[in-house]
């Protein structure tokens, strides 16, 4: 009668008594201390998958050993047909050591990252938890409650049943006197933000330049006259000038509004019926003529000024939101970064990235935040340093305290680049404000703003590579190495990482074919009478199995590194190569081994 093989029932005792061990180890191993208590169960529940992957390979060769050593003899005397028992017993261990082979690079390439990837998430979720409440509690100390409601609604979405918050809350609903909007509503901070095209604040019915025609320029010109709106007659009979081209017979029309509306702002300032209106008109006149000249900054502070006085004034209101819309373009405000410096996800990073006219930038920052809006699209960057180069010299350089990147989309090519803003002012105080200092070869025009660089993908696959090569995935390693001028990491690291993921699976391999081999030299004791002290030596096998392993995963690193370092790459294959004739070599040992009696192998 034919016994049933002990085998698999063995290594998987090994192996679920081997995960409890890993478990046991894994509730000792110390959450972050600002760790969202919500997170902490999936946190301790991800680093028992972790050490479990990590450790798979040690654990799984030390459990096929003891297995192996235990059943090898009883299932060849339990054997129908001795003769073609190590055939079959070949055939069944090729297929096992392959099985385990695929689930091995399935777990190294594709299920190790996505952890790394949700420990690191959730402790970026707990630390933007604790920053939104504290910015709550800082704006209910300015009694800005509509600002505190918006960073305690976000903080919720982590804790529900937060108490705190949720009195946080009522207060902020009891006291709300300021308008919810004054910070985006739908604000997200993420790891990195896709692409999309920017929309653009709403003044008026009309509002942007480009996305206004001549005729609708004129109509509206023509709107403003009938009711004397003498400024937004004239700003939009100018914009018609602008957008028409010399062929257009609308241009002829749109010069004449203009020079009517000017001509009666020309007769406005001269008269003086009453004393408020004509200062009022004085001050907006003023403030129009800054606009028009393109002093953006010096109108948007004008008009600011005269909101607080006038808050109600239609064209002051207009001009207002053009002016902030026009310093936008070309600078930032000071107050976006003062919040968003509490979720910072990149510190202190030195990243190279290739330049699309062939050249290369060297850009460090201390401090990089991401924010992810449905109509914001914007990166935060504290202490920002940029150095570029064309054929190895350096054209120029620029450090600014803030700088802001922009997302765009070109609506004809679709084409997404980014948009760097250098200088940055305060909202509300003219007096203060950070310019970029620049030195080298630039122009002008550039020193407030950089556009068209690099690319934006260019730029987060620099950025994920500085983390270092343990947390991109092999092809991202591969895509790297193609272009390992161009990043920060240098080439011998990439090709030591890239050279060692293929040898380390093809190492487990080998090792899955040594096991029986090892397997049957451990045999001969056990199929003596059983001994109390063959206990103690059952972790022995795992313990020696594993630091061996373990040591050498160590010694394969260094010695990779060393023979990339030293040789071409095509040498650096010979590691791998080496490794798959260790592997035949054992698959041929193992289909060699031969039972006589009770003989050792």
């Amino acid at each position: 009668m034919k016994t049933k093989s002990l085998f698999f029932p063995l290594l998987a005792i090994s192996l679920v008594f081997s995960i409890i061990v890993i478990f046991v180890v894994s509730l000792f191993i110390p959450c972050p201390e600002n760790l969202f208590p919500g997170f902490k169960t999936g946190y301790q529940l991800r680093n028992f998958l972790i050490l479990s992957f990590e450790y798979f390979f040690p654990v799984y060769i030390a459990s096929a050993v003891f297995s192996y050593s235990c059943t090898i003899r009883k299932d060849f005397e339990a054997s129908e047909r001795p003769h073609n028992f190590f055939f079959r017993f070949f055939k069944s261990t090729m297929i096992l050591s392959l099985t385990v082979f695929a689930i091995f690079i399935l777990m190294q390439e594709l299920l190790l990252p996505e952890l790394y990837t949700a420990q690191n998430r959730a402790v970026s979720k707990s630390l933007n938890q604790n920053s939104l409440t504290i910015l709550a509690k800082q704006n209910i100390t300015l009694k800005n409650y509509g600002k505190a409601g918006t960073y305690i609604d976000k903080a919720l979405e982590l804790d529900p049943k937060n108490p705190e918050l949720l009195e946080l809350k009522e207060l902020c609903y009891v006291n709300n006197n300021e308008n919810i909007d004054s910070f985006p509503a739908n604000f997200e901070l993420s790891e990195e933000i896709p692409a999309q095209e920017s929309t653009p604040e709403t003044l008026n019915p009309i509002t942007k330049d480009e996305n206004i025609t001549v005729e609708k320029a004129i109509e509206t010109a023509e709107y403003e006259l009938q009711n004397k709106n003498w400024f937004n007659a004239h700003y939009y009979a100018t914009l018609a000038v602008q957008l028409a081209n010399d062929r257009n017979a609308d241009k002829d029309k749109a010069l004449r509004l203009a020079s009517y509306a000017w001509n009666m702002i020309d007769k406005l300032s001269t008269t003086s019926d009453q004393e408020r209106e004509y200062s009022l008109f004085k001050a907006k006149y003023t403030g129009y003529n800054l606009y028009q000249q393109g002093s953006y900054i010096e109108s948007y502070y004008h008009f600011l000024d005269l909101s607080t006085k006038y808050p109600k004034d239609p064209d002051i209101i207009f001009f207002l939101a053009l002016s902030k819309q026009k310093v936008q373009e070309f600078t930032f405000f000071i107050d976006e970064v003062s919040d968003y410096e509490f979720f910072e996800s990149h510190t202190d990073k030195l990243l190279k990235i290739p330049c699309l006219d062939g050249g290369y930038c060297i850009v460090f920052f201390r401090g990089l935040s991401i924010l992810n809006d449905r109509n914001l699209n914007n990166l935060f960057f504290r202490d920002f340093y940029l150095l570029k180069y064309k054929d190895e010299n350096l054209e120029y350089s620029v450090y600014t305290p803030y700088s802001k990147m922009i997302l765009e989309v070109d609506s004809n090519t679709q084409k997404t680049y980014p948009v760097l803003l250098l200088n940055s002012i305060d909202k509300k105080n003219k007096d203060i404000s950070f310019k970029a200092v620049f030195s080298g070869n630039i122009t002008s025009q550039l020193k407030s703003v950089l556009s068209d660089l690099f690319s934006v993908q260019d730029f987060y696959t620099a950025l994920d590579s500085s983390y270092g090569v343990e947390t991109l995935s092999l092809p991202q390693s591969m895509e790297l190495l193609s272009r390992f001028n161009d990043f920060a990491q240098p080439r011998e690291i990439l090709l030591s990482n890239i050279i060692f993921r293929i040898s380390y699976p093809l190492l487990f391999l080998v090792l899955c074919m040594f096991a029986p081999v090892f397997g049957f030299k451990l045999s001969k004791p056990l199929t003596r009478k059983f001994q109390f002290y063959w206990i103690l030596f059952i972790p022995f096998i795992f313990f020696s199995i594993s630091f061996l392993i373990l040591n050498f995963d160590m010694f394969l690193t260094h010695l990779i590194f060393y023979v990339v370092c030293h040789s071409s790459f095509y040498f650096s294959l010979l590691i791998p190569s080496f490794l798959i004739i260790l592997f035949i070599i054992f698959s041929l040992i193992l289909g060699s081994q031969r039972i006589s009696g009770n003989e050792e192998l």
